[in-house]
C-alpha cells in the first residue's frame, strides 16, 4: 500500500478481504443510485456524463449463501426494499430458466435491476443493460481436500483473467464502471494470472472411473495425457492406486506387471461399475454400497454426508455468531 498514509496502511492490513463486506456493497449502491449528489469518489467515465445513467447493476458474489444473504438484506432495507424502484434478481446455476430470464427483461420506467450473480455471469451470459459491476474478487471452485481426499467447494480469490472478464460485463454495449472490492495489493500479489485447470486441482478417481466405464481407453494415463492441460502423472498414478485399493479396477493384462516395460492396462471390476454410477468419491461410494448390503444405510449416509463437506462447527454461516456455533458444538 505504498503512497498511502501509515494509519491507512495499518487499517488495510487488518482487513480480511475474503469476508464479504455487505455494508460496503450497500454503501456503494447508495452512493451510485440513491444519493448520487453525495458521491465524490466513484466518478463515472466521461462518456456517461456527470449523472449515473439508467441501467442494471451487476454484483459478483462467490456463492448461493452470499447471494441469499445480500438479497434478504437489500429487500428489507429502507433504500432498496421498494419493489417499484428496485428489482433484486439472484442468478446462479440452480435457478430455473424462467427466473434467469428476469435478468434480461427490460424493467418498467423508473425501476432499476440489481442482479446478484456468481461467476456464471462472467462468460456464460451477457446482460446488455449493465452499467455498473461490483466485484468482490471471490469465487467458489472445486478442489481436493488434503485431509479427506474428496472434492470440496473452496472460496478463494479469482484470477486476474476472471476479474478482467467481470469488469468487461459493464460497458458491453454502453459505457460503464466497475467497482472492485479488493485492494491493489491483492490484485498484484495474491491473484494468479489464470485459473488452474480443473483437471489439475480435483481428484481424478471419478474421472478415471468414467474413462473406463465409457470404454474410452484402457489406459487412463495415456488418455489424460492427451488433454490440452493434462494433469501430472503422479496425480493420475495416485488416483489409480486408490481405485485399486478400493477394488474398483483390476489389471487388464497379466503381462503388464509392475516391472514390465509394457504400459499398464486397467478395467473395471463389478464394484467399479457400480461406483461409476454414484456421484460421490469412490471411498464414500463403497461405504454406501456396503451400508446397503449390511442394512445400515441411514448411518452410512450420515457419515458420508459429514465427510463430503466441512465441519458445521468451523463453517459458520453469515447469520451465526461465534457464540452460537460454540454453544452448539458443546
Amino acid at each position: 500500500f505504498m503512497g498511502y498514509k501509515i494509519p491507512t496502511r495499518r487499517s488495510m492490513e487488518r482487513v480480511n478481504e475474503k469476508v464479504i463486506n455487505y455494508d460496503l456493497i450497500e454503501d456503494i449502491l447508495n452512493l451510485l443510485v440513491v444519493d448520487p449528489h453525495k458521491n465524490q469518489t466513484i466518478l463515472p467515465p466521461k462518456e456517461m456524463g456527470r449523472s449515473f445513467p439508467d441501467g442494471s447493476i451487476l454484483i459478483f458474489l462467490p456463492g448461493m449463501g452470499e447471494i441469499r444473504a445480500l438479497t434478504e438484506r437489500l429487500k428489507y432495507s429502507r433504500s432498496f426494499g421498494d419493489e417499484r424502484k428496485y428489482i433484486i434478481i439472484p442468478m446462479h446455476s440452480t435457478i430455473s430458466s424462467e427466473d434467469q430470464k428476469k435478468a434480461f427483461m427490460k424493467p418498467r420506467k423508473y425501476c432499476r435491476k440489481i442482479i446478484l450473480a456468481t461467476n456464471i455471469a462472467e462468460t456464460s451470459v451477457t446482460i446488455p443493460d449493465v452499467v455498473c459491476v461490483i466485484d468482490c474478487g471471490l469465487m467458489r471452485e472445486v478442489r481436493q481436500d488434503k485431509h479427506s481426499g474428496v472434492s470440496t467447494l473452496v472460496t478463494d480469490f479469482c484470477s486476474k483473467a476472471n476479474c478482467k472478464q467481470r469488469s468487461g460485463r459493464a460497458g458491453r454495449v454502453q459505457p460503464g464502471i466497475c467497482c472492485k472490492l479488493y485492494s491493489s495489493k491483492t490484485a498484484t500479489k495474491t491473484m494468479k494470472d489464470q485459473s488452474m485447470p480443473e483437471l489439475q486441482r480435483v481428484p481424478l478417481e471419478e474421472i478415471c472411473l468414467h474413462i473406463l466405464a465409457g470404454k474410452l481407453s484402457n489406459n487412463c494415463t495415456d488418455f489424460l495425457n492427451q488433454a490440452p492441460q493434462a494433469p501430472s502423472e503422479d496425480a493420475v498414478t495416485k488416483a489409480l492406486v486408490i481405485l485399486d485399493e478400493v477394488g474398483a479396477i483390476e489389471e487388464y493384462d497379466e503381462k503388464a506387471m509392475k516391472y514390465s516395460t509394457q504400459p499398464r492396462l486397467e478395467r473395471l471390476t463389478p464394484l467399479g461399475y457400480h461406483l461409476a454410477k454414484l456421484p460421490v468419491h469412490v471411498r464414500l461410494g463403497k461405504m454406501l454400497i456396503f451400508g446397503t448390503l449390511f442394512k445400515c444405510l441411514d448411518k452410512t449416509l450420515t457419515i458420508s454426508a459429514s465427510l463430503s463437506t466441512k465441519s458445521p462447527f468451523s463453517n459458520k454461516s453469515f447469520d451465526q455468531s461465534t457464540q452460537e456455533v460454540d454453544s452448539v458444538h458443546k
